[in-house]
């Protein structure tokens, strides 16, 4: 449905791909309504075996309970926390543009801490950072263990997520599970599941996300979104898809079992882009004379 947040590779061994997949499998669990409506979308044959179940959100809990005090690789200042892979789709040029925002605006004193994996939109991501009047303010961190997360979460004075859609998005519920204020973008899945919460914003205009932040400081974030008594556990989903797996009603000897997270799986696409870049050596090694 988002052609321009992928190369072109991407998306042609995946449209090819996917059909066959999914019309292999007896049942079909979404992550997320929206999910399911665009699977139905593009194949409106599949509607009759698709459910929607959310993941539990509370894989961070038992790390949280022994979560030490933060020491290194955290800012020394209060800081606005913003968990992502680097991918276009995540939006993170406009985090950073919104950071500057409000240290101009309402003179914060708070720096911007980015932790997420390097992904297709890391180097336009890190060129904002450097041409930033506030890079020195600006941490990015591509790698960090669950404990030192929690921490980030726990300590962050707010989190912010501008990404434009999701299969499910599990930074957001991390957040909110550990108690810091959210803001969020209104994508697919922030609407299903908070629906028009004042810190739910629909657009990307700096100047709106500024009035709202402002506001939400000065309550002492009064309204922040709390974590829901009945969110689903890790151990209830686990145990549902298990279920649903063996389910005699659902599924025949040899058939398969097909839990849709989002339209592409990234361990298969590594495999594959490993390949080419195996071939393209090869191919490149043939070509050039000996040297000898």
């Amino acid at each position: 449905r988002y052609p321009q947040y992928y190369p072109l590779v991407k998306r042609l061994y995946f449209g090819m791909r996917m059909r066959n997949v999914l019309n292999r499998a007896d049942q079909l669990v979404a992550v997320s309504k929206s999910t399911a409506a665009a699977i139905c979308g593009e194949f409106p044959e599949l509607a009759q075996k698709i459910s929607v179940g959310y993941p539990g959100t509370d894989h961070f809990n038992s790390v949280a309970n022994g979560a030490a005090p933060i020491a290194n690789g955290k800012p020394q200042a209060p800081f606005i926390l913003a968990v992502n892979t680097f991918e276009i789709r995540k939006n993170i040029p406009f985090i950073i543009r919104l950071f500057e925002h409000l240290k101009r605006e309402l003179r914060l004193p708070h720096q911007l801490m980015l932790v997420g994996q390097p992904a297709n939109d890391f180097r336009r991501v890190m060129n904002c950072v450097a041409q930033s009047p506030f890079k020195n303010e600006i941490t990015v961190t591509n790698w960090i263990s669950n404990e030192k997360l929690v921490e980030c979460y726990r300590h962050c004075d707010f989190f912010i997520n501008a990404s434009a859609y999701e299969g499910f998005g599990f930074t957001p519920f991390e957040a909110i599970s550990s108690g810091c204020p959210v803001f969020l973008f209104k994508n697919n899945t922030v609407a299903e599941i908070f629906g028009d919460h004042p810190y739910v914003i629909d657009n990307y205009d700096v100047e709106s996300w500024k009035t709202i932040i402002d506001l939400a400081i000065r309550s002492g974030f009064a309204e922040k979104i709390i974590c829901r008594a009945n969110q689903p556990s890790h151990l209830a989903t686990r145990r549902r898809n298990r279920d649903a797996a063996h389910s005699p009603n659902h599924f025949n000897k040899g058939k398969q079992f097909c839990i849709i997270r989002k339209f592409w799986q990234r361990s298969i696409w590594r495999i594959i882009l490993r390949a080419h870049t195996v071939r393209i050596r090869c191919f490149a090694t043939c070509a050039c004379p000996s040297s000898g």
